[in-house]
């Protein structure tokens, strides 16, 4: 019998973890009878975690369930803001690193990188930064100098960015200002190098707010008319509204001039806007760190397996090098679903159909057959996936 490898799940960085604790130790205030000169930075979050879990679970319902408390000014004291950091910034994080680890083993993003002396890094609608802190992390082998920007109108969040950022490599500097009031000549690509614009958990709150996507719009047009090299990371959440969403936006992506490289291995219009009940989002599996673990345990909840709506466009010099480089990979479909099947006799209740994507067309090919399962996301690779 032939033997299927599972699938290996992925860890974050461990510079990202030793950073990340740090802040979690500089802000966590702890019971009487604890010194935090006489505990390592991994001990201070653990019990961190352990006492701001009510605090972690209010949040987690608000952003869940009670989406009509979101505010600005619900991330503008302390407390929430160490609920935040210990609750969310990792998953974020984590679901950032396997967007841009996936664009790698495609790609070979970080050599073709390579080719640019600097970099000019915004982070736009910061949060505490875990959207940057996990670029910094992936591209600082590859390029040495640049500039990163943080953006954010609350200043709390922006205090914790800055200190996220604290061993950043580059010069960070940071913007107390709504994205409806960014000042678009700021950002221009540099000499011979590469603008990188990250949003976590932005653009689905931007719906009823017409003048902030103009404005980023704006800024993202001007990269593609002028032909600069810029990529744009999108990381939002993986439910049906907002992903359906984020699938329209791709195809405004395109015709201003970028070129989708993840999920998507072309720039065709999408062809899952065309089917009503699907939606197109991603998924992985990694070994959560003890504070995600301890989470999890108290809110009843498994983020092993972790979910977003992720995109990744470039433009200018960079979507010429990675298409030139790429050009031979004409047989990889995306897997963007996985329905099972009990119509099939002879065959158990887990059997499945992936869902593909290739060419601005879906097609459906057996599950099982092609080694360990695909999950949403990740590439198949095959001449013909109507073979049965």
């Amino acid at each position: 019998m032939k033997k299927i490898q599972k699938n290996k799940n992925f860890s974050l960085p461990k510079r990202l973890l030793s950073d990340w604790e740090a802040v979690v130790a500089k802000r966590a205030k702890l019971p009487k009878g604890h010194n935090k000169k006489e505990m390592s930075n991994e001990e201070i979050s653990s019990l961190a975690c352990k006492m701001e879990i009510k605090n972690i679970t209010q949040l987690w319902e608000i952003f869940t369930q009670e989406r009509e408390e979101l505010t600005r000014n619900l991330m503008s004291d302390k407390a929430t803001i160490i609920a935040y950091l210990l609750g969310f910034h990792l998953s974020n994080a984590a679901r950032m690193q396997f967007t841009l680890d996936r664009a790698e083993k495609r790609y070979g993003l970080l050599e073709i990188l390579k080719g640019y002396s600097n970099v000019s890094i915004n982070d736009l609608g910061c949060g505490t930064g875990a959207m940057s802190q996990t670029l910094v992390n992936f591209i600082r082998p590859s390029i040495s100098e640049g500039v990163l920007h943080l953006t954010d109108a609350i200043g709390g969040l922006l205090d914790c960015a800055r200190e996220i950022h604290e061993t950043t490599p580059y010069d960070v500097l940071s913007h107390r200002k709504p994205l409806e009031d960014l000042p678009a000549d700021r950002f221009a690509t540099p000499e011979n190098g590469v603008a990188i614009y990250t949003m976590g958990y932005v653009w689905n709150e931007l719906d009823k707010n017409e003048k902030a996507r103009a404005k980023l719009m704006e800024i993202f047009s001007h990269h593609a008319a002028q032909d600069e090299a810029a990529m744009i990371i999108l990381v939002d959440a993986a439910e049906q509204h907002n992903s359906r969403n984020l699938m329209a936006l791709r195809d405004q992506f395109v015709e201003i001039g970028y070129q989708p490289i993840y999920p998507c291995t072309n720039s065709l219009p999408c062809p899952m806007l065309e089917r009503n009940r699907d939606w197109c989002f991603s998924e992985a599996e990694w070994f959560r760190p003890f504070a995600t673990f301890h989470v999890d345990r108290n809110l009843d909840l498994d983020h092993r397996k972790l979910s977003t709506t992720s995109m990744i466009f470039v433009c200018g010099s960079l979507a010429e090098k990675i298409l030139n480089k790429n050009s031979a990979k004409e047989e990889e479909h995306v897997v963007v679903g996985r329905p099972q099947r009990q119509d099939h006799k002879n065959h158990s209740k887990d059997y499945f159909e992936y869902l593909l994507c290739k060419g601005g067309e879906i097609t459906k090919a057996p599950g099982g057959k092609y080694g360990a399962p695909k999950k949403r996301g990740e590439y198949l690779f095959m001449k013909d996936p109507s073979q049965r």
